[in-house]
């Protein structure tokens, strides 16, 4: 959308054609954040064509269990798995296929989600900084393999200083 809109020469606000093109790819954000030195989880990337390249049993050996799969170029939710046996694996695989020709197997890691935009160019400014907190219908279990849907946005539970 940026693309055209840049093309068209009309304004618009959010980010530009490569931002928003780096932000949507997943595997190709990962690498440049980690290749810029930041510390990101491990993952791994299948494309379609070598979908049989690793097994449940190397991958863990790996990254750990569970393990999330998801499509590369998708939103947050779409085709996300979490991952916690051989079975679930090739669901997970077959269902993130659907949505891409690329899937992105990252290790779990486990924490608080917090949230912060930062607006701006030549000075930028953060906004208030928001935790992302499942509801207790949505909470990952063994029993719910499946990615929340319903978040609850909360910023009071934050400490000040420790982020943004």
């Amino acid at each position: 959308m940026q693309g055209l809109l840049k093309l068209a020469n009309i304004p618009f606000v959010g980010a530009g054609v490569l931002g928003s093109a780096v932000g949507m790819d997943k595997d190709v954000m990962k690498r440049l954040l980690r290749d810029a030195g930041l510390p990101i989880g491990k993952f791994v990337t299948i494309l379609a064509t070598k979908r049989n390249a690793h097994t449940f049993a190397e991958l863990t050996a790996y990254l750990g269990a569970p393990l999330f799969i998801k499509p590369a170029n998708m939103g947050s939710s779409v085709g996300v798995h979490r991952v916690e046996n051989d079975d679930q694996f090739q669901t997970a695989l077959d269902d993130a296929f659907k949505y891409d020709t690329k899937v992105i197997i990252e290790e779990f890691i486990e924490g608080r989600e917090i949230e912060c935009a930062v607006l701006g160019n030549d000075e930028p400014k953060a906004s208030v900084p928001g935790e992302i907190i499942p509801t207790i219908n949505s909470i990952l279990t063994k029993r719910n393999t499946s990615m929340p849907t319903a978040r609850v946005y909360k910023s009071r539970r934050i400490a000040r200083g420790t982020c943004c």
